[in-house]
């Protein structure tokens, strides 16, 4: 038996299909009243699924409109890239040339 998976209907159908066996095992073994909690909860979950799904990437595409709205203001010469932004936990260097872990070092 081949199953065409190419169109969302097709799926579904199979899917359809599936849960209903598994449904009609459980509801034999559990009862109707475990069954419909059953297919609440999994309802609830594909529902919570899918918001977290559209709320990540509503996030992706606002970082993508962020990024190309950056690099568009670079290239139009807006904005300038600098490197005078260190990390600050690197040591920093005395009047005298060297740095705090040269000093360091010196000492030892």
């Amino acid at each position: 038996m081949s199953i065409d998976f190419s169109s969302q209907e097709d799926r579904l159908s199979y899917l359809n299909e599936k849960l209903d066996d598994v449904l009609v095992g459980i509801n034999a073994v559990y009862g109707s009243i475990l069954t419909d909690e059953l297919i609440t909860r999994m309802e609830r979950t594909v529902i919570d699924f899918n918001d977290e799904i559209a709320a990540v990437m509503g996030d992706i595409k606002d970082n993508a409109d962020k990024k190309n709205q950056l690099l568009h203001d670079i290239i139009e010469g807006n904005v300038t890239v600098s490197d005078t932004s260190e990390d600050s936990s690197a040591p920093t260097a005395d009047t005298d040339g060297l740095s705090a872990w040269e000093k360091k070092l010196e000492g030892l």
